[in-house]
């Protein structure tokens, strides 16, 4: 049952972050899914956040369309939210002379979505 919850609750948000992603200001976006926040929401440990960051990734792969790291991010954040945890989104651009950008999320400075750190150079955080 807890499976079949989580994955209605990342179908509703790969949703909503598709419909909205680009029509709407990326921080404002952010502030929604994070304004989402449960009212009997108790803190997810670290191991429950890295739970639902391979949730999202295995989910959000096996579309056949949009699996970009900002989606993934987007929605693994609406999730952390909802059970209490405060998180970041890292964008991050490529080291070097061509140009390439990503995506991630973090919790208490841990990566819980591939950074990729060796690559990319955190240009923001959300």
């Amino acid at each position: 049952m807890r499976k079949l919850a989580l994955g209605l609750e990342l179908a509703a948000a790969y949703v909503y972050v598709r419909l909205n992603l680009r029509r709407r200001p990326l921080p404002e976006l952010l502030g929604e899914l994070r304004a989402t926040r449960a009212a009997n929401a108790s803190r997810a440990s670290l191991h429950e956040s890295r739970r639902m960051a391979g949730a999202v990734q295995r989910a959000l792969s096996k579309l056949p369309f949009d699996d970009s790291c900002l989606t993934q991010s987007l929605v693994l954040t609406s999730l952390l939210s909802r059970r209490g945890v405060d998180s970041e989104l890292v964008i991050g651009v490529a080291r070097g002379e061509s140009f390439a950008a990503h995506a991630w999320v973090e919790a208490n400075g841990v990566a819980l979505l591939p950074a990729y750190r060796a690559e990319f150079e955190a240009l923001t955080r959300l």
